[in-house]
């Protein structure tokens, strides 16, 4: 997913958020599902 759809999603659930913010979100939710994929693949300790 690219900013621009992460924005208008943001907008299609009412959330108002300036660019900024939106891009710091953007960048925790792609860290986040990073992570994610790792753990699903058992290389990262859950601990």
């Amino acid at each position: 997913m690219d900013f621009g759809s992460f924005l208008d999603r943001l907008k299609a659930l009412g959330i108002k958020a300036s660019e900024e913010d939106a891009r710091a979100a953007f960048g925790q939710a792609k860290h986040l599902a990073l992570i994610g994929k790792k753990l699903a693949k058992g290389k990262v300790d859950a601990a």
